[in-house]
């Protein structure tokens, strides 16, 4: 037997499941000949077509185009009556839809003209439009021919509008008394040029409806801040630290850590690229730039190679890396000591680390990349890098281009771009750093200190000793090496006038020298030759008494200048 036809309501929930894509048109076919007394979204769901959330949507969409239809119906005379813009019937109806399908309110389009004050208030459908000239002169309100006065006369008021200093917020806020209206905001925001990060319209009614104090109807978008360049060190930058803490909290000043050694073509450093921000933008659209990022310079120092295209640092060498205070990373090869530096081995010059098993005697220099020794005693120091003595410092005179690390220090001149690190105490002694004196468990006496970072030790003079003079926030190592640089450069740039001198001299000397024969090649005869120009010594001669018009300055036959010929002698008739 043939089915029913369907019901009318099942025809609409079909077209709208179809419209929405919920189904395809052979599962609705067969769902709508099926014979059963159960509606069609249920017959799809136990079919499993369409799932519970799913058949509610398709419910309450068919509710509101039921409800959307009516609602036009109702509305379209109001709005052909008063000719209400489209895009106005257009955004509402949007508005309308939302507030349905989300909370389930069923908003009429002519209450909602009528809050927009797009529809005078309990205006029939029927009624035509007056006109002031059909109405009487004392029927006619002055203030129909001014907006600003109609909504005052409505209770409504004119938005106050703040945009913060930094131009990426705008902020209404609710007055004491009247009402807001979202197209008054729309106007006020229009005449501010606010137009960028807008709030939508739904936004605004719900905040025009409700009680929230401020709303910020605008929001900018600030730059992100670019990130700096940076250099990534794939090795230890401070391996040897004062000292190792034990178990029951106490320092073991003997162990310091371990010694870092890289072999050659070993990565020590590379560049990590700097990332520039994205501009943001001010609610007025304005474009707000991002700040431009700081790249990161590698430095490099000895038996270490660049590679360009990588952006990295290799080790050239076997060896100790190490970064020193300059920035620069070098690798020490190791040069041991088998014993103190004394007569047996003499003075020390080596770039890379010494390892000296004894002391460095009076007498004695060393000069390398960085030292480790026993101890000091009366002897001079230069090193590039750290210093670091198991022992003490004692009579001695160490430039150290890193961090000196000693046990004591007595008598002794001391200059350091580094920090000064002493264990037990510092007596009689000069010491400029431009780094910090650290004495954390000993004492300074009767010494003289300039730390640009300040001193640190436990106890600092004493009632019988000398007072100790302290100067801190100073770097005058760092200015010493300023003034011989700045030396340094007045003496290059001293000579490399100098030779442009002598090279301006003699490029003079070889002009005048090719100007004599330029001029036979081109057959110039100059009338004089110039005051710096001579004739060969072959060429001159002393004038004869009766040489008549020959030239005064060189031999007529053969001169280069006047190339004159030779008169003859005047002979005599007898």
């Amino acid at each position: 037997m043939r089915p029913d036809r369907p019901s009318t309501d099942d025809e609409d929930l079909a077209r709208v499941a179809l419209r929405m894509g919920l189904v395809d048109a052979d599962a609705l076919r067969a769902a709508l000949a099926a014979p059963s007394d159960r509606g069609l979204l249920d017959r799809l769901q136990a079919a499993g077509r369409l799932s519970g959330e799913q058949a509610e949507l398709c419910r309450r969409a068919h509710a509101f185009t039921t409800f959307r239809a009516q609602d036009l119906r109702d509305a379209e005379p109001l709005v052909r009556q008063h000719a209400v813009p489209d895009e106005a019937v257009r955004r509402l109806l949007e508005y309308q839809k939302q507030r349905f399908l989300k909370v389930g309110e069923r908003l009429s389009l002519v209450d909602l003209l009528r809050r927009e004050q797009l529809l005078p208030e309990q205006t029939p459908p029927s009624a035509p439009r007056p006109t002031p000239a059909a109405r009487p002169a004392a029927e006619v309100d002055p203030g129909d021919a001014d907006p600003a006065a109609a909504r005052a006369r409505d209770g409504f008021v004119d938005p106050t509008i703040v945009v913060t200093e930094d131009r990426l917020q705008a902020i209404i806020t609710r007055p004491a008394h009247g009402r807001l209206s979202p197209r008054a905001i729309r106007r006020q925001l229009e005449h501010r040029h606010i137009q960028f990060g807008v709030v939508d319209d739904a936004t605004l009614w719900r905040w025009c409806a409700g009680d929230a104090p401020t709303l910020v109807v605008a929001q900018g978008a600030a730059a992100e801040p670019s990130i700096d360049g940076y250099v990534e060190y794939h090795f230890d930058t401070a391996p040897l630290q004062m000292g190792t803490a034990r178990d029951d909290g106490t320092l073991d000043f003997a162990e310091k850590g371990e010694v870092p050694v890289v072999l050659a073509d070993t990565l020590l450093a590379e560049r990590v690229a700097a990332v520039r921000g994205r501009p943001g933008r001010t609610v007025h659209g304005e474009p707000i730039p991002a700040a431009v990022p700081r790249e990161a310079a590698l430095k490099r120092g000895r038996k270490v190679r660049y590679d360009e295209e990588l952006g990295a640092l290799f080790a050239e060498v076997e060896g100790q890396p190490a970064l020193l205070p300059d920035g620069r990373v070098v690798v020490f090869p190791r040069y041991v000591v088998d014993g103190d530096v004394d007569l047996g081995s003499g003075h020390v010059d080596y770039e890379g680390v010494v390892v000296v098993r004894g002391e460095v005697r009076a007498g004695f220099r060393v000069d390398c990349g960085k030292l480790l020794a026993k101890g000091v005693h009366r002897a001079e120091v230069v090193a590039e890098g750290d210093v670091t003595i198991d022992g003490g410092v004692v009579g001695a005179r160490l430039r150290v281009g890193g961090t000196l690390r000693a046990r004591f220090v007595h008598d002794s001149d001391i200059e350091c771009r580094g920090d000064v690190i002493v264990q037990r105490e510092i007596i009689d002694s000069r010491i400029d750093t431009s780094g910090q004196v650290a004495l954390r468990q000993g004492r300074l006496l009767s010494s003289r200190v300039r730390a640009r970072h300040g001193v640190a030790a436990r106890d600092i003079g004493a009632g019988n000793a000398q007072p100790c003079v302290l100067q801190v926030g100073i770097d005058d190592v760092t200015r010493g090496e300023l003034e011989r640089l700045r030396l340094a450069r007045a003496d290059a740039l001293d000579a490399a006038r100098d030779a442009r001198r002598r090279v301006v001299l003699r490029e003079e000397r070889v002009r005048r020298a090719r100007e004599p024969l330029e001029a036979l090649r081109r057959g110039r005869t100059p009338t004089t030759a110039p005051s710096s120009t001579r004739c060969w010594p072959s060429e001159r001669r002393r004038r004869p008494p009766s040489a008549g018009r020959w030239s005064t300055r060189c031999a007529p036959r053969s001169c280069a200048w006047t190339r004159a010929p030779r008169p003859s002698r005047p002979r005599s008739s007898g």
